[in-house]
């Protein structure tokens, strides 16, 4: 159920493995969090190799669930179909909940767990590497609003730069080695 950054550090070179369900804007790294919320990020982007699917995309206008066909569809249409673990994040482990519900307990999806420290935590973390600019995909599927900011539901593939944000290189990819 629950993912640490360890999770996310062995997950980064697999595809797909991460699945970021923020706006396409905080995918893309022009925005840090959705409009009237404080952010204590320092930077904005995705984790390497994440894909960008929002949490709205797997759910109805009424806020209930999509059906088990449009889940399989959305997921599918990215490589996601449950033989492989994937770690789902947001800002804050909020709207990446969504995911993993859909994905564990909607698709049964045993191997999907959700990094409850999300992209606040990653991004704060020395060494940790961060990915900025468009998807390979950015074509709309429509879009909702979650605190006041559009938070579209195109699927997205990172096309960007990836950079290290810290002070000196780790001699390890986990933080947890410094």
């Amino acid at each position: 159920l629950r993912s640490l950054p360890d999770h996310v550090y062995t997950a980064i070179d697999r595809d797909p493995p991460l699945l970021d369900v923020r706006s396409p804007d905080a995918f893309s790294g022009e925005i840090l969090a959705p409009a009237g919320l404080q952010e204590t990020a320092q930077r904005g982007g995705h984790i390497p190799g994440a894909q960008n699917i929002s949490w709205a995309a797997v759910t109805n206008d009424d806020g209930t669930f999509k059906s088990r066909d449009e889940l399989e569809e959305i997921y599918a249409d990215h490589g996601i179909d449950g033989d492989t673990t994937v770690v789902a994040y947001c800002r804050i482990g909020e709207r990446s909940s969504v995911a993993w519900f859909a994905l564990h307990e909607l698709l049964g999806y045993d191997s999907a767990i959700n990094y409850d420290g999300s992209w606040t935590e990653w991004v704060n973390l020395v060494g940790a590497p961060v990915e900025t600019g468009e998807s390979d995909d950015c074509a709309e599927r429509g879009s909702r609003t979650l605190f006041g900011a559009a938070s579209g539901s195109a699927p997205r593939r990172s096309a960007g730069r990836t950079e290290r944000g810290n002070l000196a290189e780790p001699e390890s990819r986990s933080p947890h080695h410094l």
